[in-house]
């Protein structure tokens, strides 16, 4: 079962993330390019590519480290 996004604080900044990923996927998808080639490019999992063009946030290095004091 793959981890749960934290929740963003800030609507604003949610909406933006949906907004990018959207644009992203538009362009990707108008381009005919799939997604396994993108992320492959961008050295990263057809899954996180995904969760990125649907604007989900991810836990990054800082959250890892704030956590854990």
């Amino acid at each position: 079962m793959p981890a749960q996004a934290p929740a963003v604080v800030d609507p604003l900044a949610q909406r933006d993330l949906e907004m990018l990923g959207e644009l992203l996927r538009t362009q990707r998808k108008s381009m005919r390019i799939a997604a396994e080639s993108v992320a492959r490019a961008a050295n990263m999992s057809r899954q996180t590519l995904n969760r990125i063009e649907r604007g989900e946030p991810c836990r990054g290095p800082r959250e890892d480290l704030e956590s854990e004091a």
